[in-house]
């Protein structure tokens, strides 16, 4: 009986062990953008997100209710630049507790566009993406 238990726990160890490299492998597909931390872009970006924190359109339901923090996290990155949300999590929307890989990219995103370096082709694709929790909306 214990040895059964025994087997029983290791295959479950090796299998889930073996899914956990599985999901530590997979590739997020999205535009890589450079983001070098200096002091003068980070307190540019802090005060872009300050902008949309005072707007408190993210923080609460028409309702009053609070929303909660991954869905205000992504509506203050929209706020912050829609262009670069769309390019970069549009499509795969940061769920809870996933470490957010994208975010420098993010932040080099929105620095470009704030340099008016982004081309026109690109911004034009990713300006009116539709998000998956629009289309679910729908």
């Amino acid at each position: 009986m214990r040895l059964q238990i025994f087997v029983g726990l290791l295959l479950c160890w090796i299998y889930s062990s073996s899914f956990i490299c599985y999901a530590q492998q997979k590739q997020l597909e999205y535009p890589r953008f450079p983001y070098n931390k200096k002091q003068k872009q980070e307190r540019t970006l802090k005060l872009k997100r300050f902008e949309c924190e005072k707007s408190m359109l993210c923080v609460k339901e028409p309702e009053g209710t609070l929303k909660d923090s991954m869905e205000v996290e992504a509506c203050l990155r929209q706020c912050m630049s829609e262009v670069c949300y769309n390019a970069i999590y549009a499509h795969n929307p940061l769920e809870a507790g996933e470490i957010d890989m994208r975010h420098s990219s993010f932040k080099g995103c929105m620095l470009q566009e704030a340099k008016g370096k982004l081309e026109g082709s690109f911004v034009r694709q990713y300006e009116k993406v539709e998000t998956h929790r629009q289309r679910d909306e729908l």
